[in-house]
């Protein structure tokens, strides 16, 4: 089997444009005639314009679904005519070999999605005291969970590849994730699990062979970051677990790594804290929507029952 592959980059911000361009430029190296290049601009006429001049040969298109990243890779998936549609971040450098590791991957006729190895490519210096197990907070590969080639719940969104079936019943919730500037967390957690749930002989796979370098801004290692990421987080994962009950046994595992590479060193003590905090803040503001949302439903049941007497 030799799969043919549509590559989705959902983008929005001009300030990305070098990092957009390298991308674009480790793809089209490895590009078969069969594939398809495709840049989602989400919103943004002047960027969508620029981008159109500069690569014309790729197909590029508006986000027409809710403006965020979630809508963004909705209308990319509705553009789609090949059989694995893969995610890549405007950001993130897919490394040689990617699409022949994705080929091997998807040999395997059980595997429904392919998540990727997301390495982090720090702009500034590495930092000496950021715990290896919150680099989920920028995107990339942690420490803690699974090892490449086994299976996971879901892939980090800076790289990941799903087969075209997997969107004929299903598509990115907008409920979830980033938009623009704002942080967003948990739209790529909500679809596998809401897969698994519809299929529960979904497999995501971490692959061996798909690697991409993602650009780590120094401003995503301050803690002021760390905590805007962390609080958005709990947000999410609150309505998350509202949905789905049994979806965050991963979180809750992780929590003992976490809690073991503290004990290891303590220097990561700041990172740690201020990231818990977010986490705990965001929960409690996400449990108390998810309340409002549910008093709300149910007053409108009641209204409305009482109408129909």
């Amino acid at each position: 089997m030799n799969p043919t592959y549509n590559i989705i980059i959902c983008t929005h911000n001009p300030n990305r444009q070098h990092t957009l361009h390298t991308c674009i430029t480790a793809l089209t190296n490895e590009l078969h005639p069969t594939d398809t290049l495709t840049i989602i601009v989400d919103h943004n006429p002047q960027l969508e314009h620029h981008l159109k001049n500069t690569y014309p040969n790729t197909h590029i298109h508006p986000n027409t679904h809710p403006h965020g990243l979630a809508g963004a890779r909705n209308t990319g998936i509705t553009h789609n005519t090949k059989d694995i549609i893969v995610f890549i971040d405007d950001d993130a450098t897919p490394q040689p070999g990617w699409r022949a590791g994705l080929t091997e991957a998807f040999a395997d006729p059980t595997v429904t999605a392919v998540a990727g190895i997301v390495e982090p490519d720090y702009r500034g210096a590495q930092p000496k005291n950021f715990p290896a197990t919150m680099r989920w907070i920028f995107g990339c590969d942690y420490e803690g969970m699974p090892a490449p080639g086994m299976p996971v719940r879901n892939p980090i969104g800076a790289a990941m590849a799903v087969r075209k079936e997997a969107f004929t019943h299903h598509s990115f919730s907008t409920d979830y994730g980033r938009i623009g500037a704002v942080a967003g967390a948990a739209e790529e957690t909500e679809f596998f699990v809401r897969l698994a749930e519809h299929n529960p002989q979904t497999l995501i796979r971490r692959s061996t062979g798909f690697v991409v370098k993602h650009q780590v801004e120094p401003e995503r290692l301050q803690l002021q970051y760390c905590f805007r990421r962390a609080y958005a987080e709990g947000c999410a994962k609150a309505l998350l677990q509202a949905q789905y009950p049994h979806a965050l046994g991963a979180e809750q595992r992780h929590l003992r790594v976490v809690w073991r590479a503290l004990r290891k060193n303590p220097r990561t003590a700041p990172v740690v804290v201020t990231v818990m905090v977010g986490l705990g803040l965001g929960l409690v503001r996400g449990s108390t929507t998810v309340g409002f949302r549910r008093l709300v439903t149910t007053t409108r049941q009641i209204l409305g029952g009482g109408r129909r007497r």
